[in-house]
């Protein structure tokens, strides 16, 4: 979904966006103040509201956010209401993903696995998690020279729509559930799909 990438390149997305280094840089610390105080509020929000919907509604916020985005980018240097388009769509986007996919998916890492593997279960996933963000933040810099600043992150946009496809399909409702009430469920869930398998 690119939020790694907007977050450790924000400076160089306002530069190329036309704005001054000087602002860029100064702009990229009230964004991470921004970002922390966006985090605690979603916090706050997914233990009082549905959390598929933050998520599908976060999903939608970024996708939309992207798009409009690279189409500032992409006029940005003819047009400064598209540069100021770019960086608020980006501001949005840091809110949307902050709010939402941030907290609410290292809270629901923690809730997936039965007691007797949740260590392994949450170490592999941080390890699976923490290795994408490597990835995705180590080929930004030459995807953004081969495709451009503006068509990348319409490239983003696209996984945010395949992550709202995700939720709708596979991730199932935990909030106000306890851990105990969700690792019976998965397991009545397994042994369904087991007898359905016997069965044939």
């Amino acid at each position: 979904m690119g939020c790694n990438t907007v977050l450790y390149y924000a400076p160089t997305i306002f530069t190329d966006a036309g704005f001054g280094v000087h602002f860029a840089l100064l702009s990229h610390i009230w964004i991470g103040i921004f970002n922390v105080i966006v985090t605690v509020i979603g916090i706050w929000l997914m233990n009082r509201v549905s959390r598929r919907k933050m998520l599908i509604v976060g999903g939608w916020l970024m996708a939309i956010t992207l798009f409009i985005m690279s189409w500032g980018l992409m006029h940005s240097a003819e047009s400064k209401f598209a540069a100021d388009v770019a960086v608020l769509s980006m501001v949005v986007y840091i809110a949307s993903f902050s709010g939402t996919w941030g907290p609410i998916m290292w809270t629901m890492i923690g809730e997936m696995f039965p007691l007797n593997i949740r260590g392994l279960g949450n170490s592999f996933s941080a390890g699976v998690n923490w290795t994408a963000n490597m990835i995705v933040s180590l080929t930004f810099p030459p995807l953004l020279s081969f495709f451009g600043k503006g068509t990348l992150f319409i490239g983003y946009g696209i996984f945010c729509l395949l992550a709202i496809w995700f939720v709708h399909a596979k991730v199932f409702e935990t909030q106000g559930k306890s851990l105990e009430s969700i690792e019976q469920w998965l397991r009545d869930q397994a042994a369904k799909r087991a007898g359905a398998k016997s069965s044939k």
